[in-house]
Order: structure tokens, then C-alpha cells, then sequence
């Protein structure tokens, strides 16, 4: 009698249905896994972006000699202008809601490339320019979409100018 080695069809389908189900776990789970970074991603990116912003903001307005805008206390404005060492500076978004920082001659993008901040206001309180204090109310946004949408997160920060020598 003469026997042939090989697999049958049987044997072989078999084969395919278990390979076809390892297949779909591991596929699962970088889905998953996927998911979960870049969720964890747009959590950093907004983080990040609004500690950098509310440092950047606490920095410039302790240097900052006088403000331009908001005008008078208790004005508000989507517009910060400052003057720190006889330059001028201006916080506003654009259009592509970047928030930028414009000393006039140069534009900064402040925010990262994977947020933007949709919304700002800047809220004068206070007496005259030794006791001003600025209240920053902003929202950072990722442009990462998630499954549930685009993480946001709002910040409010009061800042005060300090007193001149």
C-alpha cells in the first residue's frame, strides 16, 4: 500500500479557521491599543500646550511695564497687548485658531501643531498699571479625533503685573 504524506482538506481548513481567529485577537488588540495611545496622545498634547501657555503668559506679564488691551479695568477682550522693554506685544488667535504671539515685526505660534485654542479672553482688573492683574480664560483642543470626539479642556490663571521700582 502506498501512502501519501500531506494534509487533507479537512486538516487544512482547520488550520485556516484557528490561523483566521489568532488573526482577529491580535488585530483587536492593536486596535486597541491604538485607541489608547492616541487618546493618551491628545491628553498630553493638551496638557502640555496649556502649561506652556499659562508659563508663557506668567513670565511676559510679570516683564510687562504696561497694557494696551483690554483698555480699562474691568474690560475684556479676545486681545492681550503689552509692552515689556519698549516692545510691543500682542496674544491673539487666528484664523486657523492658533494662538499667537506677534511682537510687530515676527509671528509666533504659541500653541503646538496637534492643539488649537478656540477660544481666549482676557479680562483687566485692577487700579492702574502697578496693580493690574490680567485673567486669562482660554480653551486648548486636540486635533486628534478620538472614537468619542476631540478632547478640550479649559484653564482660567490670574496674573498680576508686578511693581515697578
Amino acid at each position: 500500500m502506498n501512502k501519501q504524506k500531506g494534509f487533507t482538506i479537512i486538516e487544512f481548513l482547520i488550520y485556516i479557521g484557528i490561523l483566521s481567529i489568532i488573526l482577529l485577537v491580535f488585530i483587536e488588540m492593536f486596535i486597541s491599543l491604538t485607541r489608547v495611545r492616541t487618546e493618551n496622545e491628545s491628553t498630553s498634547n493638551i496638557q502640555q500646550d496649556s502649561s506652556y501657555l499659562i508659563n508663557k503668559f506668567i513670565y511676559d506679564i510679570h516683564q510687562t511695564k504696561t497694557i494696551s488691551l483690554p483698555l480699562h479695568p474691568p474690560n475684556q477682550s479676545n486681545v492681550l497687548d503689552v509692552i515689556i522693554n519698549g516692545t510691543n506685544y500682542s496674544y491673539a488667535t487666528d484664523s486657523a485658531k492658533n494662538l499667537i504671539m506677534s511682537d510687530g515685526i515676527n509671528n509666533y505660534q504659541l500653541n503646538g501643531y496637534d492643539t488649537s485654542i478656540p477660544k481666549i479672553l482676557f479680562t483687566r482688573f485692577g487700579q492702574d498699571d502697578i496693580h493690574d492683574v490680567i485673567k486669562i480664560q482660554f480653551t486648548v483642543t486636540s486635533r486628534v479625533r478620538n472614537p468619542a470626539g476631540f478632547e478640550s479642556q479649559t484653564y482660567e490663571t490670574v496674573i498680576g503685573l508686578r511693581e515697578k521700582p
